[in-house]
């Protein structure tokens, strides 16, 4: 504390020996072409100066706060800590003047230059305490909820850290963005406040998200013992579990509040933009891989309860793989509302038209990449384990307590190739259908996954080669080959069998697409293009071609218009459309037949 003080004491003369020299100085220094350099330096010191000076009111309120209630609260005044008033004491009284000071003289610049009130110094450091005010409230509204269950005692100065920093994050937010519930259009579009809202919502959904997992989870694993009659670590009704239920709901509170307040209030009717668009997708991914996983961990618990059936096996390690059923349903409880709501964001707000569905090729890529690389792992495993049975060559492994190393490996491989396996197939088989549009080898989207998933694979046969070459030269240079030399030999070898199953399809896909890219040079790489065309009758050939050409689906609309089945449209060449369609400047095209040609109307879809 002492440390503390004495810091502080410096921090307060440096503040305002340089805030005296400030003040002498500004009014005589004349304009020079250094001016904007200057002003740089002269706010960045202002916006340091009222953060500290800040920072030291509102801990010296809590301080104040901490020494009142411990000393007066508790009745025990013969003991109070005077070292901590007077620090408190000292903050406030020092701390105010100096924020006000600066804080006029900073509202004054602002008011008289409108670059000052833009500057991205000014929005760093609204955005930086707008960021220090969320995380303290959110960590003290967690104190304040375990004391409204039950579970921690009464603490002010959680009470009244939430109470200041509720007030000096509104102060900040309308002062600019000039309401709460209407902010300002100017910074609207800020880097820095798109960057806020996303951090803050994670944030929210994080313990929103893992304050239910983990009530889910401690109720179900309860459940699951209860059932199974199995002896509790500890009594159902003492009070560690109490706790720890109750500390995860504490959690739900804080989340739920910053959460909604973030996304759906302050963001929810903005435009879409590039950090807000990532956090979605990122987020819809993540929901989809705990959708799999928990489903994984379902199918590991069928097939481990089969394989028990076979084999002889304790019941305690029948109980432990009957327990981790909590942890796949609770995956798959929180999961699923994660994916489902912004999945759904997804299409109503960023991606509407299904015909230009960005959406699915962003969701089903990733998705795809993710099963793609639980079925390698898992025919790696499963290789092992087999492998190893066959090096082991004793039939009794199978049959005695020790077959444990290979039961894990056995279904936990086995169970990755059910769910990888089927799940990317099914994906896959959706990612080549017509009405998707933009799937095919003129998809960025399709040629990143390719990409990624063979220098993945090129990384993991190098390193594969490499573990070969090693074992190779060590049992030749030792002239002896034994069971230890076969063991050492399983891992790399499952690794290769695992890509040698998934690579060359993959590594022949991306040459077979290439090639077709490369035969159409003429056709530019571009975003598709939301395509309708007024079709006065049969037109189903050149939309195929068309179609062909574009590398995505276009909807068509019957005209029915009286004398339109007199109109005899020359559709001309289609390649040449596709490429009209591909150079035109709006992303959703309309295309009018008539008896010379085809008529071609291009528009953003905005009025």
């Amino acid at each position: 504390m002492i440390g503390l003080l004495s810091f502080a004491a410096y921090t307060i003369v440096f503040s305002v020996v340089i805030s005296g020299l400030y003040t002498f100085f500004s009014k005589r220094r004349l304009p020079t072409q250094s001016d904007s350099a200057t002003n740089t330096i002269q706010r960045f010191y202002f916006y340091v100066v009222i953060l500290i000076s800040l920072l030291m009111t509102i801990n010296g309120v809590l301080l104040l706060t901490g020494f009142i209630f411990d000393g007066f609260g508790t009745r025990e005044i013969s003991n109070p800590n005077p070292l901590q008033a007077a620090t408190g004491l000292t903050f406030v009284i020092v701390g105010i003047p100096l924020w006000v000071f600066h804080w006029r003289h900073i509202n004054h610049r602002v008011n008289n230059n409108p670059a000052d009130r833009n500057s991205n110094l000014r929005q760093f450091y609204f955005y930086l305490v707008l960021s220090i005010g969320i995380a303290s409230i959110a960590k003290n509204l967690i104190s304040t909820s375990e004391f409204v269950i039950g579970i921690e005692d009464f603490n002010l100065s959680s009470l009244v850290s939430v109470l200041l920093w509720l007030l000096v994050w509104i102060f900040h937010w309308n002062l600019l963005n000039g309401s709460i519930i209407r902010p300002s259009k100017e910074f609207e579009s800020s880097l820095f406040r798109n960057i806020y809202i996303c951090l803050t919502v994670i944030l929210g959904l994080l313990l929103l998200s893992s304050g239910l997992a983990s009530s889910i989870h401690i109720a179900l694993e309860n459940l699951v013992d209860y059932l199974t009659n199995s002896e509790f670590i500890l009594e159902p009704d003492s009070e560690s579990i109490r706790d720890s239920f109750t500390h995860s709901l504490s959690l739900v509170p804080s989340g739920l509040l910053l959460w909604t307040t973030h996304w759906i209030l302050f963001s929810g009717k903005e435009k879409y933009n590039s950090i807000k668009s990532t956090y979605t997708y990122f987020v819809s991914v993540f929901g989809g891989i705990l959708i799999f996983l928990g489903i994984l961990l379902i199918i590991w618990v069928i097939l481990s309860s089969i394989l028990a059936i076979f084999i002889s096996i304790t019941d305690q390690e029948t109980n432990d793989i009957i327990r981790a059923l909590p942890e796949a349903v609770t995956l798959i409880l929180v999961g699923a509302p994660i994916f489902i709501y912004h999945v759904k964001h997804i299409r109503y707000y960023l991606d509407p038209d299904p015909l230009h569905s960005t959406s699915n090729k962003i969701i089903l890529y990733s998705l795809t990449l993710f099963l793609i690389i639980l079925l390698s792992i898992g025919l790696g495993i499963f290789s092992y384990s087999c492998l190893s049975i066959m090096v082991a060559n004793t039939p009794e492994i199978l049959v005695q307590e020790e077959s444990s190393y290979w039961q894990l490996p056995f279904t936990a491989g086995l169970s990755m190739i059910l769910v990888g396996g089927i799940s990317w197939s099914l994906i896959w088989r959706e990612t080549t259908k017509d009405r998707i549009t933009g799937m095919n080898s003129h998809s960025l989207e399709r040629k990143t996954y390719l990409v990624v998933l063979l220098c993945i694979g090129a990384i993991s046969a190098s390193a594969t080669a490499v573990a070969l070459l090693i074992i190779s030269i060590l049992t030749l240079l030792e002239g002896q080959y034994n069971s230890e030399t076969l063991d050492s030999l399983v891992a790399p070898i499952s690794v290769f069998i695992s890509l040698i199953l998934i690579v060359p399809f993959h590594f022949h896909l991306y040459r077979k697409e290439k090639r077709f890219i490369s035969e159409a040079p003429d056709l530019p790489l571009t975003i598709p293009k939301k395509v309708t065309m007024l079709s006065p009758g049969n037109v189903s050939e050149f939309v195929k071609q068309l179609e062909h050409h574009l590398g995505y689906s276009i909807h068509v609309l019957k005209w029915v218009d009286e004398g339109v089945e007199n109109l005899e449209p020359h559709l001309g060449n289609p390649e040449a459309a596709a490429s009209a369609i591909q150079l035109s400047k709006g992303t959703h095209v309309f295309l009018l037949p008539e008896s010379g040609g085809i008529r071609f109307y291009s528009h953003n879809g905005e009025i």
